[in-house]
């Protein structure tokens, strides 16, 4: 005859207790790893993005600035 399930003893409640409580700060810590480095990715793309905009400015309106001088030079006549 097979024996009636004992339930379990306060020891592996305990050991249970435990494992979950383990893994639990387990995937805690993974959250938070998740999240910070996302939110550095997010930052560096940040920076990527400005830093090329901030570029583009530079060298764009120079070069902007001469095209239009020389295009109202060519309407007006005048020798650029």
């Amino acid at each position: 005859m097979e024996e009636p399930e004992q339930p379990p003893t306060t020891d592996e409640k305990a050991k249970a207790a435990v494992q979950l409580a383990g893994l639990a700060a387990f995937a805690a810590v993974g959250l938070g790893a998740a999240i910070l480095v996302g939110g550095l990715l997010l930052l560096l793309l940040f920076v990527i993005v400005w830093g090329a905009w901030s570029i583009s400015w530079i060298i764009g309106l120079p070069v902007t600035a001469v095209i239009v001088y020389v295009l109202s030079c060519m309407w007006t006549g005048e020798r650029v």
